[in-house]
């Protein structure tokens, strides 16, 4: 226990040491504001919706009105034993605590190197960092629950998002999951499966039916030959790399974080968003009664339209996207392959695009591992707003309304009316059309040809692929905006000149598109 206020504590050689400075100054400087998170490539380890969808292809056996478990074995509850009540408790009074120790006793450490026993200095880094790591989560816990970050959850998770409970319930849920992981978390370094962009990586549930993955390993760490979501103490592996050691101080911290969402019970993801780009068909989710499943487990529910989706019997294939004591979320299997488990699908990284994927998807939004991490360090450290997609004089996820009396046809044959309502998605452009292009903003534009598919772009000298910033030559303004109204599927492109933009209420659900 400190002795004081302001002190942070973490276990180094199996003591308990405070000598690190907590102050509201020092947490403010744990993080960069607006310095966006790398591509941590750590998605590689994580369940993919398309993995499990192939190795059910006995799934036509499986049909289970009440639910039937298809993966994982992995209890939703979030454990609140007396430490974690008693921290939670202390850090309101900014009496931060070692991780996984107070006066209950020295804990085994849980800093191991695969082979030895032997403390090294990596080992006293990762106690440091965790611990900074504890405070900023905590921090935001606290201020959170005192419903002082209005503005970061409507930034972070969409417009109207801090009023609706639903929306409370389920960020109060990832929060807690992260507060709580980090204090029962074992490092592992290297990470057997580290490559040179690798920085950490997880396994935080068992890929399909046949996975290797295991619930528990028998030892402490894991063997070379072994993956594993816990350790044989029940705490929770997480697998570090040379690129992490290497990385500035500030993005240590928010590693940490990043990764601690992955791990249960909030298993968080890297988002995919092809869903808003030229062609990406809608994800469509839907709240079903709760019952006896996990998060990535497969569900047949019932759905009026089935035409889009796996179907059994009448009814249509889900996978459990998120559960909280309180409700169960599903993402209904589509038939079309979503193109996320390619190597160029567009993720939500980054300030930018994540502040846009609030704009697109609260659901997705409140389920990507980045836009947590960027919520906790605004705040609890602080720091502005993220700029947005900008196309013409609109951002990406804009809510818009069409106002020609036009009738319009969208690529299913759905009717758009004048009054419909849809959002602003990323731009696609004709093949053959000539762009500009560039990696980041320090960049200088480099020209290119749009592809057949209208997304990726043709650079001389590169090969083609997707940009993450993409304009017209010049940056003169569209005159046609790809959209896609809520009555649709698929996106659309549609004259500027017909679209109106709508206006959201601050701090409120509704929006005025008159």
């Amino acid at each position: 226990m400190p002795k004081a206020s302001n002190i942070g504590c973490y276990v180094a050689d199996e003591e308990i040491q405070c000598d690190m400075d907590m102050s509201s100054e020092r947490i403010r400087s744990l993080v960069k504001p607006m310095q966006d998170l790398p591509d941590l490539h750590d998605r590689e380890m994580e369940s993919d919706a398309e993995e499990i969808k192939q190795d059910i292809s006995a799934k036509y056996q499986i049909k289970d009105t009440s639910l039937q478990k298809m993966s994982s074995e992995q209890s939703i509850d979030i454990d609140y034993d007396t430490f974690s009540l008693a921290r939670d408790v202390a850090y309101l009074f900014r009496i931060f605590v070692a991780p996984g120790a107070i006066t209950l006793g020295i804990k085994q450490s849980s800093l191991l190197e695969v082979g030895t026993e032997k403390k090294k200095f990596w080992e006293l880094d990762t106690a440091r960092v965790t611990t900074k790591a504890k405070v900023l989560v905590g921090q935001a816990v606290a201020k959170f629950k005192d419903k002082q970050a209005k503005d970061a959850m409507e930034t972070w998770f969409g417009p109207g998002c801090s009023e609706s409970q639903q929306s409370r319930d389920s960020l109060q849920h990832v929060l807690n999951s992260v507060n709580n992981l980090l204090d029962n978390v074992v490092f592992t370094y290297p990470g057997k499966k580290c490559t040179s962009s690798t920085f950490a990586y997880v396994y935080a549930r068992r890929k399909g039916l046949f996975s290797p993955v295991l619930e528990q390993c028998p030892g402490i760490v894991p063997e070379d030959d072994e993956e594993c979501i816990k350790n044989s103490e029940g705490k929770y592996i997480v697998h570090l790399c040379q690129k992490y050691m290497n990385s500035p101080h500030e993005i240590r911290v928010e590693t940490l974080v990043h990764e601690a969402s992955h791990h249960a019970v909030a298993y968080e993801a890297d988002v995919c968003t092809n869903e808003f780009y030229h062609g990406g068909e809608k994800t469509v989710y839907m709240t079903i009664p709760a019952g006896d499943n996990n998060i990535g487990d497969i569900v047949w529910v019932d759905y009026p339209s089935t035409d889009k989706f796996e179907t059994f019997g009448g009814q249509v294939m889900s996978q459990i996207w998120e559960k909280t004591s309180e409700r169960t979320v599903v993402k209904l299997v589509s038939k079309k392959a979503d193109g996320c488990g390619e190597a160029d699908a567009h993720r939500a990284y980054g300030h930018t695009r994540c502040a846009d994927l609030a704009r697109l998807s609260s659901e997705l939004a409140m389920r990507n591992a980045d836009n947590v991490c960027y919520y906790v360090s605004q705040v609890a450290a602080g720091g502005g707003s993220p700029s947005c997609t900008k196309i013409g004089d609109l951002c990406v996820g804009d809510k818009v309304s069409y106002r020609s009396s036009q009738v319009l046809t969208d690529p299913d044959g759905i009717e758009i009316n004048k009054g419909d309502v849809g959002r602003v998605l990323y731009m696609s452009f004709e093949s053959g059309e000539a762009l500009e292009v560039r990696n980041t903003a320090n960049e200088n534009w480099q020209a290119g040809i749009a592809s057949q598919d209208g997304v990726k772009v043709q650079v001389p000298g590169y090969a083609e692929a997707t940009w993450p910033e993409v304009r017209l030559p010049g940056g003169r303004s569209p005159t046609l905006l790809t959209i896609r109204f809520d009555k649709s599927f698929l996106p659309m492109r549609v004259p500027v000149s017909k679209i109106k933009p709508c206006t959201h209420i601050m701090f409120s659900l509704f929006w005025s598109c008159k």
